[in-house]
């Protein structure tokens, strides 16, 4: 009986455990980039502050009217650091490696075709940050919409 008014009240049960989300840090939602114009030259979206978060998910939406080029997560493992390009190629989103930090992709997202959403999910436990690099396949620019939502680390009590 415990659990479930727990459960009701303060989080989740799994595997006989309470999941607390801390207070202060929940989810987060943010645009990473607006009708972002992209060309041949690279291009940063906002970067995404994960310190405190476990998960992100990436919606990524190709509004323009030509395909990307490149597409490329980058990270920095802290705040001074310098921006490291950890995943830029279609195996990387297609069938990332047992241990990847890519969860899930909707598919290659490093030719994002005009007109097309794609999404990706990736475990930030270890970065401080991350951002996306992204050019187009010619000089005639794309747009792109990037919304991020982040979920935020959880500590597990024992329930007596």
């Amino acid at each position: 009986m415990l659990k479930q008014i727990y459960n009701k009240l303060n989080g989740t049960v799994q595997n006989g455990q309470i999941g607390v989300i801390p207070a202060g840090v929940s989810f987060s939602q943010v645009t990473l980039a607006n009708n972002f114009e992209i060309g041949t030259e690279l291009a940063y979206t906002d970067a995404l502050d994960v310190l405190n978060f476990d998960w992100a998910g990436l919606q990524i939406a190709n509004t323009g009217e030509q395909a990307l080029a490149s597409f490329a997560v980058q990270v920095k493992f802290a705040a001074a650091g310098d921006w490291i390009t950890l995943f830029d190629q279609a195996g990387d989103f297609n069938s990332p490696p047992y241990g990847s930090a890519v969860k899930g992709a909707s598919h290659d997202l490093t030719a994002l075709a005009a007109g097309v959403n794609g999404w990706l999910n990736l475990d930030v436990t270890y970065y401080a940050q991350i951002r996306l690099a992204v050019t187009c396949v010619n000089s005639f620019n794309t747009a792109l919409n990037v919304f991020a939502g982040a979920k935020a680390k959880v500590n597990f009590e024992e329930v007596p």
